[in-house]
């Protein structure tokens, strides 16, 4: 309550708006980092959520934004929680997104995969399937089977 209290003050002194919104952000800022009662287990939870809801595509910048932590410690308390980092989670989420895309959609071209998934290039994209499959696309493909719905719609076409 006081520090409620002497914000009014400062506020009521203020010269500007601009001034204001300083003096509101600082001490929001502050109100929050005494805040202890959210865990940080939760707020690695909800990282590693929007890193799947995002199909991998966001900055870590961003996440420890989002969850209110400095990059490094968000990167530690993530890699003690989830047992790898979240930039390798952010790999492993965007590359399932391309080859359920490519199983989904068979026809689509490689590098319009490529793009659509957030990789620089096709060749980017091989350099994952290679290091998460083994193989080559073209090649992992061949034994991967199909998903269900195309296993639907090819009996419905009978």
């Amino acid at each position: 309550k006081q520090d409620h209290q002497f914000l009014l003050e400062q506020l009521y002194y203020a010269k500007g708006v601009t001034e204001m919104a300083d003096l509101v952000n600082a001490w929001l800022l502050q109100y929050l980092n005494k805040q202890n009662h959210v865990d940080y287990k939760d707020r690695i939870t909800a990282a590693a959520n929007l890193i799947i809801k995002k199909a991998g595509l966001i900055s870590m910048n961003h996440l420890a934004c989002y969850i209110n932590m400095s990059i490094r410690s968000f990167e530690r308390h993530f890699n003690e929680e989830i047992g790898i980092s979240p930039k390798h989670l952010c790999c492993i989420t965007r590359f399932n997104h391309a080859l359920e895309l490519k199983l989904r959609k068979p026809n689509i071209d490689w590098t319009f995969i490529a793009h659509q998934c957030g990789y620089f290039d096709q060749t980017h994209l091989i350099k994952d399937f290679k290091r998460f499959c083994g193989n080559a696309p073209a090649s992992l493909l061949k034994h991967v089977p199909l998903l269900e719905e195309s296993y639907t719609s090819r009996i419905n076409a009978l």
